[in-house]
């Protein structure tokens, strides 16, 4: 008897000791949440702006902005300096799909009736990995709907991951699309053998104006319709617009930031016929932005006068006139503050400009507006 129970503990510890041995098998992975709602991943309210960074292709970085909205339609533009597609896209629940796009489209005016010319389905609910879909010649699979991200807007969470794979013929290369919640897309990479070509979200923002609005340039007298181009200081605190026929050019360096507007009159820029708008760095002093002004406008041969006040928003204008170059350019230079900003705006041309260049340059200032206070420049 005493042998069986000895037996018998035996037995019953080597079992515990063997179940001590093994280690808990680990619990399945939680399996990723389907998304049933896919318009948090497609944000399209009017005014909204997407500024995107990119490489590999002189048009992967390009800017979007949600234009119109009716009902569950929403007109977007999409510029990559290269072209300017007007874009409509139907936005519910069940799915995101581009209905319509045109080329060339520099204009504000809505597509929104327009007949449909496309029809891809960008995102499609459930999103969840695994899940596929075809349209438009392509074929669409979600990767994940948890990565994360980090571009140059910030890092995102709970990223939705989407392989894009083209179903024509010898179509080579793969395109993965990343949507945040709330933001939408801030990630696309093209990948083709040694080839890369990403767009990065720079930027998510409101724009508070239109990207082309239409207004009236008066030359000698007689009024002109002309578009007009959205110009964005961000992140200085302004916008403006400016004619077709004038190069838009924006520099920083540790002396400070210059929006330069430059004549392009028949296609020919040139140098000698500007606006430029130049913000000094922070922390400066009215006495030394007056300074530092006057001292860059005391070159060899230029003849610098003081002036009256031609802005109701300056606290110190010159005239100038250089009488190095023949015929002689003039000029005007006026230092203003906005709150602790400071800046200047000067203008130089030849004289024979003035009738032409003269009415852009006012339009420019007439157009200027302070996006922090909503208040026009003049």
């Amino acid at each position: 008897m005493k042998r069986l129970l000895i037996v018998a503990m035996t037995a019953v510890f080597v079992a515990a000791a063997v179940g001590c041995a093994k280690k808990p098998a680990p619990p399945p992975p939680t399996p990723e949440a389907a998304v049933t709602d896919v318009r948090g991943y497609f944000p399209a309210e009017p005014k909204l702006t997407w500024v995107y960074e990119g490489s590999g292709n002189e048009y992967a970085g390009f800017t979007a902005r949600a234009m119109l909205r009716e009902g569950d339609r929403v007109q977007f533009s999409h510029n990559s300096g290269g072209t300017r597609l007007g874009q409509v896209y139907q936005v519910s629940a069940a799915e995101v799909t581009l209905l319509f796009s045109r080329e060339e489209f520099y204009s504000d005016a809505s597509l929104l009736a327009e007949k449909p010319n496309r029809h891809r389905v960008i995102l499609k609910a459930p999103l969840k990995a695994g899940a596929s879909w075809e349209s438009a010649q392509e074929r669409r699979e979600v990767v994940g709907v948890s990565e994360a991200v980090q571009v140059p807007a910030g890092t995102y969470h709970n990223v939705v991951k989407i392989k894009v794979t083209s179903l024509a013929a010898q179509a080579g290369g793969q395109t993965f699309e990343y949507y945040a919640p709330d933001i939408g897309l801030v990630l696309r990479e093209f990948i083709a053998g040694q080839d890369r070509i990403v767009s990065r979200l720079k930027a998510h923002k409101q724009t508070p104006a239109s990207e082309v609005k239409e207004g009236t340039l008066t030359i000698e007298g007689t009024p002109h319709k002309v578009v007009l181009s959205l110009v964005e200081g961000d992140p200085l605190p302004f916008y403006t617009y400016a004619p077709p026929d004038l190069a838009v050019s924006r520099a920083t360096s540790p002396e400070g930031t210059e929006f330069r507007f430059s004549a392009r009159f028949g296609g020919q820029q040139r140098d000698d016929v500007y606006l430029a708008i130049f913000f000094y760095p922070p922390g400066m002093t009215t006495d030394q932005a007056v300074l530092r002004a006057a001292n860059g406008i005391s070159k060899p041969g230029w003849i610098v006068k003081g002036s009256e006040k031609r802005y109701t928003w300056s606290v110190r204008e010159w005239t100038l006139r250089d009488t190095v170059r023949t015929p002689a350019r003039v000029g005007h230079l006026a230092v203003g503050q906005h709150k602790d900003m400071l800046f200047h705006v000067m203008s130089y041309m030849p004289p024979e400009f003035g009738d032409g260049f003269g009415p852009r340059s006012r339009l420019i200032l007439e157009q200027f507006m302070w996006t922090d206070t909503n208040e026009k420049l003049q």
